[in-house]
């Protein structure tokens, strides 16, 4: 019985799954599931993927499509409707290495017996280079940690990340009216409440930013999901344990609901105190923001 499933919410991703679909073919390890949740796509995703699962490749595809709602609510989605014990989420623009899903079986035989631990952090490599880190940092010396912990001790970059089904659905992302966005930050920092990871120093996914993605697109993706990003990072003040680090998160509250005129900003803040302190700096960081976004 197959213990592990590739989660991958997608939204009009038709010109770049295939690639992902092709590195799934690719695995030296079969035993895994794929969930894709189309979340509301206007292109040819469903016939494409109708015609995957037509090929009968040797892992079960699982279709679901749901009116568009965001990622978040996707994954939800996908992680509500995941039969495994475990899941990596592997966005539409990206793909695995060939071992992956070996690594990630391995992975799961050493944690299933820790219940203190959630999962498992390993790097992402660039597309075109499996052994190139897609991060120039490394992390920490140690085994297991939080995932907060991992930046408050230097590492900068996004990670892969092998979760346990059942503790994220403890979990879900909320449903904030008028918004379809809630930084994933907000998972990670409800689980490191009551749990570690362990870290792994391999490579698992591959990516390429893309013009139509997040990342390249975060500065409107902010402000257009701002009570999501502000009530991230509320949360996240009341669990980091670093001061600078609690600080430049309501540097970074501040200034982005000053950008999105979120006047609902103060009153909604969990730590009032730290606000003032932080009104100065945010300022600054409220205006060069505004210079970028106006260019």
């Amino acid at each position: 019985m197959n213990k592990l499933t590739i989660i991958t919410p997608s939204y009009n991703r038709a010109y770049v799954l295939p690639d992902l679909f092709e590195s799934l073919k690719n695995q030296t390890d079969k035993n895994f599931e794929w969930i894709i949740v189309d979340d509301g796509s206007t292109d040819s995703t469903p016939d494409l993927v109708s015609s995957w699962i037509n090929e009968k490749p040797n892992f079960k595809i699982t279709y679901i499509k749901q009116e568009n709602a965001g990622k978040m609510q996707a994954h939800n989605t996908a992680v509500i409707n995941c039969k495994t014990d475990y899941f990596m989420c592997v966005d539409s623009d990206d793909c695995l290495c060939n071992n992956a899903v070996e690594i990630l079986n391995e992975s799961i035989n050493e944690i299933e017996n820790l219940p203190k631990v959630a999962g498992v952090i390993a790097y992402r490599g660039k597309r075109g280079n499996e052994k190139e880190k897609l991060t120039k940092y490394s992390f920490p010396n140690t085994k297991f940690t939080k995932s907060f912990a991992l930046y408050e001790n230097g590492f900068k970059g996004d990670t892969s990340i092998l979760l346990k089904t059942d503790i994220v659905k403890q979990y879900l992302f909320p449903k904030i009216e008028g918004e379809k966005f809630v930084p994933e930050e907000w998972l990670y920092c409800h689980i490191d409440q009551n749990y570690d990871f362990m870290l792994l120093d391999k490579i698992l996914i591959l990516c390429e930013y893309l013009a139509d993605g997040y990342t390249k697109n975060s500065l409107n993706f902010t402000i257009n999901n701002i009570k999501g990003y502000c009530m991230n990072l509320d949360f996240k003040i009341g669990v980091v344990k670093k001061f600078k680090t609690k600080f430049f998160s309501m540097v970074r509250y501040v200034a982005f609901a000053k950008l999105a005129n979120y006047k609902q900003a103060f009153k909604n803040s969990s730590h009032k105190f730290l606000y003032f302190m932080a009104w100065p700096a945010a300022f600054l960081y409220y205006l060069r923001k505004k210079l970028v976004k106006t260019k």
